[in-house]
């Protein structure tokens, strides 16, 4: 409730910027989706010359309020009908107009010497938005109930579909591609689930929302999928049982093995069925299935474990839930020392709690290294973008 206060004052200033701009416009008849665009930028926070929203935040808010009603009343426009009774001309036309934008969208970028990540991230952004100008443009001439304007409309969100995916794959691309840069070496990729045993609330609430948004095992598999060729670091995916039964064993490895996946982990496999069922096909597929242990598990059923695996031993912390801790007690160390001396075959990452410089350096000390989870994802909720969680996540380990 206390960001209620600052949300409406800005609400108000955006509305008066809007209001103002609107009726300039008018007496210049000029469309006023261009004085919208105008309005955005005097509100916004990169204009010196006039006052800014209080809240940064605030505007991302009620832009994406808008973005909604507008996709709302755009789908209203839509018919699968209409566009079956096309035929392929509109499918082609969408298609001819996203390579337009993604051409359009090089080339501003090539001139500004941006990468090809934000060029990509451009063209999707001017195939998304120029639904909305053209809409608000038919809209002001008076045109949008005829009936070309349909057909035209139609197109337009075929294209923002194929523009939507591209944002999608995108976003997983740029977030590996700025960790590999970073030294990071390896990634591991949740899958989310209904009812994680070992996850706190953290993790939990992440795997909640991206459950609300859509998310499933085939569509992440999908996603990895069309980024591997370009993120030469291995890929981990972690998640429970259930959803991998679903799909089927055989299934689930030859789709990790298509989707540049390296190893899996699977807290709550038993390992009798991973010795029986799941590793001769994790095998034929080339997959590591990584076991977890912890200060409880006895040493005979960890040399067993180091057996029976390749790839690394998930060395957990402490035999409780995930999320951060800002030290290691004398126990943890001493779980640490006793795993080092029995001389393991395989190296060992120590995961669970580690969020600033000391737990970093603990890990590093008594294992091969560290797996970050919860800090990074709830320095990702605060922020709302990788570059800057990532960039904070690398300012807590210092501390």
């Amino acid at each position: 409730m206390g960001e209620l206060p600052t949300l409406v004052t800005d609400l108000a200033y955006i509305l008066i910027v809007a209001g103002m701009v609107t009726i300039v416009f008018k007496r210049l008849h000029q469309p006023l989706v261009l004085g919208y665009i105008v309005a955005g930028f005097l509100a916004g926070p990169h204009m010196m010359y006039t006052p800014n929203v209080s809240n940064l935040h605030s505007i991302e808010d009620w832009s994406q309020i808008g973005v909604i009603f507008m996709m709302f009343s755009l789908g209203l426009e839509f018919s699968f009908k209409k566009v079956v009774k096309m035929g392929l001309k509109p499918i082609v036309a969408a298609l001819l107009v996203m390579a337009s934008m993604i051409s359009i969208g090089n080339t501003v970028g090539y001139l500004f010497s941006w990468g090809s990540m934000d060029r990509l991230f451009l063209s999707g952004m001017l195939a998304m938005s120029s639904t909305t100008i053209i809409y608000k443009a038919f809209d002001d001439l008076g045109l949008r109930t005829r009936k070309f304007a349909s057909s035209v409309l139609s197109v337009l969100i075929l294209e923002d579909i194929l523009g939507i995916l591209l944002m999608v794959i995108l976003g997983t691309l740029a977030v590996s591609k700025d960790m590999q840069r970073r030294g990071i070496d390896m990634i591991e990729v949740g899958m989310p689930f209904s009812d994680p045993l070992a996850d706190g609330p953290v993790i939990q609430s992440a795997g909640t929302v991206a459950l609300k948004n859509g998310m499933t095992l085939d569509l992440l598999l999908r996603q990895l999928a069309a980024i591997k060729d370009e993120v030469t670091i291995p890929l981990v995916l972690m998640g429970y049982l259930n959803p991998v039964m679903h799909m089927g064993y055989e299934t689930y490895f030859s789709r990790c093995a298509e989707s540049g996946i390296s190893g899996t982990i699977i807290p709550d496999l038993p390992f009798d069925d991973y010795l029986n069922v799941v590793k001769p096909i994790a095998d034929r597929y080339d997959i590591r299935v990584i076991m977890m242990i912890t200060p409880e598990t006895s040493e005979e059923r960890i040399r067993f474990i180091d057996e029976h695996t390749d790839g690394f031993i998930y060395m957990v912390s402490s035999a409780a839930i995930t999320g951060a801790q800002n030290s290691f007690d004398e126990a943890k160390l001493a779980y640490f020392n006793r795993i080092n001396n029995m001389h393991l075959r395989n190296p060992r990452m120590i995961g669970f709690g580690i969020s600033n410089k000391q737990t970093l350096e603990s890990a590093q000390q008594n294992a091969a290294g560290a797996i970050i989870g919860s800090k990074f994802v709830t320095l990702l909720r605060e922020t709302g973008n990788a570059n800057q969680a990532l960039d904070a996540l690398y300012e807590a380990l210092q501390k």
